[in-house]
């Protein structure tokens, strides 16, 4: 005998459908509706939990999959005697299932009339039954224009169709027009492809081909975790629900870690030439032709980005914690690849100043400057050698010094920036072609 009877998210009065259906004999099957990560999907999981916890008898739960085909076969797979629409969330995924099912309910046509109060209100008045008196508006003007026309004092003012599709700016953008579709991912392959090619422009071949592995890379495993949901056992532990003592405390969490892990992935590419591709891109394009460097220029816009989202979607303390995260992201950047970046110069005073000098040409592939001295407290003469090079190559360079010499004086001093042969022009080569350019057109003139 067929006993099940499916509730698409059996949310509101809705609930009462579930009590019901056992009086009846049957068997109530929760069918909770997919709905992305973000505040929506927060607030509908702390309802849930409230609304679960008056349940006193097991009861089986299934979740609506991304991919309707797959939810389409778990019900299936129930042979179930009805699927009935619940909360506003699960009309549209009810609505399909009866209709695919060949089971009683409203037809897929009638799914703007139910999810969009605009809609749903301007059929009622055409049938001649009670309706809400509205109007759909977009700004405070269009407010105070439809008070005038009615005369009215209070009014209600609510969204016209629900806000579960946001995410991120673009999938916000797109919830906007009452679409359902989830381009996350999409949006992160288009950017990649098209920062991949300025990246060619501007930065050259051998840094793009070493930029393309994690361009390829990234967003492929973003859209397995986005679509497929391999890392639910991580993200369960850290989503936060508004309600619990500890939902600051885990989106903090969950931020700060993301943002150090994604430092520390970045700052590895970058000591390999290469970047992770996307906005990465555009900050080390900066580094390269300004003194801004990439952990700075990163933060802006990864900042950016976060407080045009945090408006956007209305999300402030979530909005915070993601520049909290973006910064702790660029702090890494700093830590293990700007300061491990920068550059020393070693003055040496040794016996065996030619063995270290044919030391640095030869395996550190650097020049040297050799300077006479004389020794203030001896009064003999002295040979210093100074050397510029890579922070990086600091510790390989002190050992091998110490034991060619293990009486040398060495001195190290940090610094922030060396121009010239071996490391960055001191004139840019755009610049280098504008000025010969002037410089030629001076000649001709002559």
């Amino acid at each position: 005998m067929r006993n099940k009877i499916v509730v698409a998210e059996p949310m509101s009065t809705a609930f009462n459908f579930l009590e019901d259906i056992r009086q009846r004999g049957y068997e109530p099957v929760i069918l909770e509706s997919y709905i992305p990560e973000g505040y929506a999907r927060r607030l509908m999981d702390e309802e849930r939990k409230i609304k679960y916890a008056r349940i006193d008898y097991p009861i089986m739960l299934i979740k609506e999959n991304p991919d309707y085909a797959a939810t389409l076969r778990d019900v299936q797979a129930l042979d179930p005697l009805l699927v009935l629409v619940g909360g506003e969330e699960g009309v549209i995924i009810g609505t399909r299932l009866a209709n695919d099912l060949g089971m009683t309910g409203n037809p897929v046509s009638n799914i703007p009339k139910m999810t969009r109060k605009s809609v749903m209100h301007r059929t009622l008045k055409e049938a001649g039954l009670r309706y809400i008196q509205g109007r759909e508006v977009s700004s405070r003007e269009d407010c105070l224009s439809f008070l005038e026309e009615t005369g009215m004092v209070d009014v209600v003012l609510k969204h016209d169709h629900g806000v579960a599709s946001v995410g991120v700016i673009v999938q916000w953008l797109i919830a906007q027009s009452g679409s359902t579709l989830q381009i996350v991912d999409i949006v992160t392959w288009a950017l990649q492809v098209i920062l991949l090619i300025v990246s060619f422009i501007f930065l050259g071949k051998k840094f793009t081909l070493h930029t393309l592995f994690a361009s390829i890379v990234y967003p492929l495993f973003f859209t397995l975790l986005y679509r497929f949901h391999l890392c639910d056992f991580v993200s369960k532990q850290l989503v936060s629900v508004p309600g619990e003592p500890d939902a600051l405390a885990k989106t903090l969490l969950a931020g700060i870690f993301a943002g150090a892990f994604v430092g520390g992935g970045v700052a590895v590419t970058y000591f390999g030439d290469g970047s992770t591709g996307g906005f990465d891109v555009i900050s080390v394009i900066i580094a390269r032709h300004s003194s801004i460097k990439e952990a700075l220029s990163a933060f802006f816009i990864d900042g950016s980005l976060i407080v045009i989202g945090m408006f956007c979607m209305k999300d402030i303390p979530v909005g915070l914690i993601g520049i909290l995260s973006a910064l702790v992201c660029a702090l890494m950047v700093q830590y293990c690849y700007v300061n491990a970046n920068s550059y020393i110069i070693a003055d040496i005073v040794s016996k065996n100043y030619e063995e270290i000098m044919d030391y640095v040409h030869k395996h550190m592939e650097h020049a040297t400057t050799v300077i006479d001295a004389t020794g203030g407290y001896t009064g003999s003469d002295r040979k210093i050698l100074r050397v510029a090079f890579n922070k990086r190559e600091l510790y390989d360079f002190r050992n091998f010094i110490g034991q060619a010499d293990p009486e040398a004086f060495v001195t190290f001093t940090q610094a922030s920036m060396i121009n010239g042969e071996g490391f960055d022009p001191l004139v840019r080569k755009a610049r280098v072609i504008e000025s010969q350019k002037e410089n030629n057109k001076g000649e001709d003139g002559k």
